[in-house]
């Protein structure tokens, strides 16, 4: 029957072939290798990665901060007629006697203000240190979330490969039950009391439970499969049609895995936020003090409706050129505010340091539960494959009774019940065996 629908399949794919018909959409199978490569650019390590590049664009402005900073106003509008009395020489009166808005003429302005620090009381420095300090960490974080795709990534994979197996396993049994369900109802036909109605029902059961099994598999299968597509970045992508195998990997001790875990990225991150959050106490702290900066000013303004007084003493907003330089504090005080301040920020410092010591128990916890699950993985598979040997033994010899007429159809169900059982365990711990190893290479920060 397999065989049968196989050959139909190929002769209607290539039936429309011939007919220039277009076809579905050619598959593009990958192997795990390509997989996890492109897993490393999804979209979830790409939004890591632009926060990375954000943390270092603000290391950079942070960094830069000693600098001078300009700024320019300029405008431009009307302006009105003054005139000055008896002339801008000797001005001691004007027409009109003040300023009002008038549309005489046209006037512009233009301001600009300079100013760069000299001294901050150590803003700037440990601002530089903090923001170094986060661009460190959202590196680390760049390398988490890569990790984490890998595995997730490895995980759909295998599962593809899991489904398709139990599938294949499933209809070779389906074919097996309905040859014995044929056998049963011809002999039931006939009469004779070889078989009976229960054997057949129980026949029937059997099936119905191998198709609710064949309907599970292929739901895992299609959602393995999306999460394959997902990160490989291709609505194309299929996992290769290569067998569901155990990978050849030796576990560290349980000792060694408990040590490694500390070289994880997710140490790096943490140890960086507890720098960060500290300098940005001292930057708070250093606040109560003034910067104390070189500042330069300029302003050029011209009107074509007003006068200039010759006078230097005149503050005439419509004809004006100045420039001054000097050196200034610059001091926001807030008094009432800044012991908050200092307060949040030593509660994100504390923060940071628990966070920080969580992580370095949490990593070495998961990097155990990690290789127990691995280790666990791995003596499983060793006694399934032990049990699918005596029950596929089993079957064989109970299929060679049932075609010789020695058998009964119990003996086949309990046969073929009992290889599905110990087929899947070798097919569970096949798959848990390989995201295991996975799984713990991640947890001691080994990338695959």
């Amino acid at each position: 029957m397999t065989h049968m629908r196989g050959a139909l399949v190929a002769f209607v794919t290539a039936a429309v072939s011939a007919s220039g018909w277009p076809g579905p959409a050619r598959a593009e199978r990958i192997d795990l290798a390509t997989l996890l490569v492109r897993a490393k650019k999804n979209a979830q390590v790409e939004v890591a990665r632009a926060s990375a590049d954000g943390a270092h664009a603000k290391e950079d402005e942070v960094s830069l901060s000693w600098t001078p900073h300009v700024e320019v106003t300029v405008a431009g509008g009307p302006s009105p007629e003054i005139r000055c009395s008896p002339s801008p020489e000797d001005c001691t009166a004007t027409t009109p006697t003040e300023t009002r808005i008038g549309f005489h003429g046209a006037f512009f302005r233009v301001d600009g203000t300079a100013y760069m620090p000299l001294y901050t009381f150590g803003k700037i420095s440990s601002g530089t240190r903090a923001a170094e300090a986060g661009a460190r960490a959202a590196d680390a974080l760049v390398g988490v979330a890569e990790a984490q795709a890998i595995l997730d990534a490895a995980r759909a994979f295998y599962g593809v490969k899991l489904a398709r197996e139990i599938l294949i396993m499933l209809d070779d049994g389906l074919e097996q039950l309905d040859g014995e369900i044929s056998r049963v109802e011809a002999a039931l036909a006939k009469g004779g009391g070889e078989v009976t109605e229960s054997d057949r029902r129980r026949l029937r059961a059997v099936r119905a439970e191998v198709l609710s099994r064949i309907s599970e598999a292929r739901k895992g299968e299609r959602i393995a499969e999306a999460g394959v597509r997902f990160f490989a970045g291709s609505d194309a992508a299929e996992a290769d049609e290569q067998p569901l195998a155990a990978v050849e990997a030796t576990l560290p001790t349980r000792d060694e895995a408990r040590a490694r875990a500390l070289g994880r990225p997710e140490k790096r991150a943490a140890d960086a936020a507890v720098v960060a959050t500290g300098e940005l106490v001292d930057v708070e702290k250093a606040r109560w003090l003034p910067d104390i900066v070189a500042v330069a000013q300029g302003t050029f303004a011209r009107s074509s409706s007003t006068d200039d007084p010759a006078n230097a003493f005149y503050n005439d907003p419509f004809n004006v050129a100045s420039v001054s330089a000097g050196v200034a504090l610059r001091w926001t005080i807030d008094p009432a505010v800044r012991p908050a301040k200092i307060a949040q920020a030593r509660a994100e410092e504390a923060k940071a340091r628990a966070t920080a010591s969580l992580a370095r128990t949490g990593m070495v916890v998961e990097a155990e539960k990690a290789w127990a699950e691995a280790a666990d993985a791995r003596d499983r598979l060793a006694a399934a494959r032990a049990g699918e040997k005596e029950a596929r033994a089993w079957m064989a010899a109970t299929l060679q009774s049932l075609a010789a007429g020695l058998g009964e159809p119990r003996e086949l169900t309990d046969a073929l019940l009992l290889y599905f059982t110990t087929r899947a365990r070798v097919l569970q711990a096949t798959f848990d065996w390989n995201v295991g190893v996975i799984a713990l290479q991640r947890a001691i920060g080994q990338t695959p």
